[in-house]
């Protein structure tokens, strides 16, 4: 009885958790053409182009776990002109400097985002991390994953979803 309730409490969290990720969601247009920082940066997103938008923040072991794999994917794609990748954070490029002398980024850096909505834009209201959305070239939501993307299942997965989406007019 007692397992039975631990595990109801997990699936209800499990549950909960999923439906809070995020408002967008997979077929949802892509709403913003920028994303704005906290001090007001502007990081702009070209259109006609697929989007791989990485949320995770310092601090996060899942986030730290799937990044040497995500450079990898951003290295075997970057030279591909219609794919841009983006690394989102809420913290600033100077609060990171040391972190990612350990953790490198290989991609774009957007620092200094709100995507948890606190105190800015409540487009994302991402509540857990790493969170991952591509969104393809005629600004739609293609997907949108909340965990790690690491080698095996779930990475040879997202390359063909993201190779799939590059092939879409």
């Amino acid at each position: 009885m007692k397992h039975s309730l631990l595990l109801l409490a997990f699936l209800s969290t499990a549950v909960f958790l999923s439906a809070q990720i995020t408002n967008l969601e997979v077929g949802d247009p892509f709403p913003l053409t920028e994303i704005e920082g906290m001090k007001g940066q502007i990081y702009p997103l070209d259109s006609g182009k697929v989007w791989v938008l990485n949320f995770w923040n310092r601090g996060c072991k899942p986030c730290e776990i799937e990044r040497p794999y995500l450079n990898e994917l951003f290295a075997q794609f970057k030279s591909q002109e219609g794919i841009r990748f983006a690394s989102v954070t809420m913290n600033t490029e100077r609060q990171l400097a040391e972190f990612l002398e350990d953790h490198p980024v290989d991609w774009p850096l957007f620092g200094g985002v709100d995507f948890l909505g606190i105190t800015g834009d409540k487009t994302f209201m991402i509540k857990a991390m790493p969170t991952t959305i591509v969104v393809n070239q005629k600004s739609q939501i293609r997907y949108k994953h909340s965990g790690t993307i690491l080698p095996g299942a779930s990475g040879e997965a997202f390359m063909k979803l993201l190779t799939t989406v590059l092939e879409e007019e």
